[in-house]
């Protein structure tokens, strides 16, 4: 059942041709790509990612998020993430807004 997983999770984020590389040999964004795999091996309810696409290329940020919209729509995974880039804010159902730890807003994209 893990090697299927592992198969599968490797071939959803476009890994399979580097099964056997090293992590460590690998680029920021296919590392990226591997700890999102490790961290979808069990079917999280909800995901929760620390700025995903930091250090990731247009084309690798932008196949990031295509795979989130996928597990949140067919698998309905929650994902719970941080970022500062204002065009990723916006692809959320609700953003909150931090001041120094504070929430001064949550909403959604269109409202705020």
């Amino acid at each position: 059942m893990l090697k299927e997983r592992v198969a599968e999770m490797l071939a959803r984020l476009r890994l399979s041709d580097r099964r056997d590389d090293r992590v460590e040999t690998l680029s920021g964004g296919l590392r990226r790509r591997v700890e999102l795999a490790k961290g979808m091996l069990h079917e999280p309810r909800v995901l929760v990612l620390d700025e995903p696409s930091t250090g990731l290329d247009p084309g690798a940020r932008a196949d990031l998020w295509e795979y989130l919209r996928l597990v949140r729509k067919e698998q309905g995974v929650t994902i719970l993430l941080t970022t500062h880039l204002l065009e990723e804010a916006d692809k959320a159902d609700r953003l909150a807004i931090l001041d120094r730890g504070k929430l001064v807003a949550l909403d959604t994209p269109e409202r705020l």
